[in-house]
């Protein structure tokens, strides 16, 4: 029974949702700094970030750990 329950863990973080420790204090106060979040690995299969989500993702410039951030552009839109 242990294992079952293991394995359908293992499942759920793999394909449904993630847990993440936010490692920055950049979305205060919203998020704050070592808050632990849920991320939904379904949503972004069936439409495109828009500005406002909240994303994780990995940079490869920061060691690869995931940062969690908002999204305030979309491709073809412009930063002033």
């Amino acid at each position: 029974m242990v294992a079952v329950a293991f394995g359908l863990a293992m499942l759920v973080q793999a394909f449904v949702v993630k847990p993440y420790v936010v490692p920055t204090g950049s979305m205060i106060p919203t998020i704050q700094l070592n808050d632990r979040v849920l991320s939904d690995r379904i949503t972004f299969h069936f439409r495109e970030p828009r500005v406002g989500d909240i994303v994780v993702f990995r940079n490869p410039m920061s060691g690869g750990v995931p940062l969690v951030k908002r999204v305030v552009a979309v491709g073809g839109q412009v930063l002033e």
